[in-house]
């Protein structure tokens, strides 16, 4: 009987790290060729799943503790990148908070007084649901939804002081991002773009051009149906500033030109209309 028990101990024991690899397996290999490639809805999606996934562990397995604080991560991943990512304002973020927290509070505690526990097959039933759900969400989101990109360039740059020892940035033209899908928030990945500095004499200096726009990431995002707009802006050098009276015209070409007569920013964007 005790060898008995020591075996089926022991292959309890290896199914437990069997299941563990598997799952590390499978969230490598979904954040390696899937989340990484998902819209900003598509992300979101995945961290309110995996905090559902978590809650239903906690109610199935005897993992409480440690499901109960992997959905409290998944939670709070849930709401501060949808507040951030969906641009919403304070008070619905914190509503939002609020709301979350609250629905989690009273989950866990449900499962540590065992108020809400699951038996092994009706949990799997539920796992599979939320995993079904999280696969169509992201088959759909990843179908081809390519942004739409426009740009146009300011006529002149008039707030350079001609006076100054360092490196102005200024606003040489914008890019609007439209996003033509129905469903899915996308991350703006605006075009490459340079500047060529042009003083009316000797070659010109090319700077890169950065992007300005209202996003607490890294990137801006765009919802569907919608639009959103990026100042071009562009750093000009001691050099150049030096040489500057008055207004610097802005052209768009498709390349810059050998040399100029006449001070100038000549702006090329690559994959842009307008």
């Amino acid at each position: 009987m005790s060898e008995e028990l020591d075996r089926e101990t022991a292959l309890r024991g290896l199914a437990w790290v069997g299941g563990g690899v598997a799952a590390l397996a499978g969230i490598a290999l979904y954040v390696q060729f899937v989340f990484l490639d998902l819209s900003v809805t598509g992300r979101a999606v995945t961290f309110a799943a995996a905090t559902v996934v978590a809650l239903v562990l906690a109610a199935t397995l005897p993992v409480r503790e440690e499901a109960g604080l992997l959905a409290a991560l998944g939670l709070v991943l849930f709401t501060g990148f949808t507040g951030i990512a969906f641009e919403l304002s304070p008070q619905v973020t914190a509503v939002l908070v609020v709301v979350a927290l609250a629905v989690l509070f009273t989950l866990v505690v449900a499962i540590q007084n065992n108020r809400l526990v699951m038996r092994p097959r009706t949990g799997a039933v539920a796992l599979l649901v939320v995993l079904a759900a999280l696969g169509g969400v992201a088959a759909a989101d990843m179908q081809p939804n390519e942004l739409r990109y426009s740009a146009s360039v300011a006529d002149a740059v008039t707030n350079v002081s001609a006076d100054a020892e360092s490196t102005q940035e200024v606003t040489v033209g914008a890019v609007t991002a439209r996003n033509p899908g129905e469903y899915f928030r996308e991350r703006a990945e605006y075009p490459d773009a340079r500047a060529c500095v042009y003083t009316g004499s000797g070659d010109p200096f090319e700077r890169g051009i950065d992007y300005r726009y209202d996003s607490g990431f890294s990137y801006d995002t765009v919802g569907p149906g919608s639009t959103t707009t990026a100042e071009m802006t562009l750093l000009l050098g001691p050099a150049e500033v030096a040489s500057v009276d008055g207004p610097i015209p802005v052209e768009r070409a498709t390349s810059c030109p050998d040399s100029a007569s006449s001070p100038r920013i000549v702006v090329v964007v690559g994959n842009a209309t307008g």
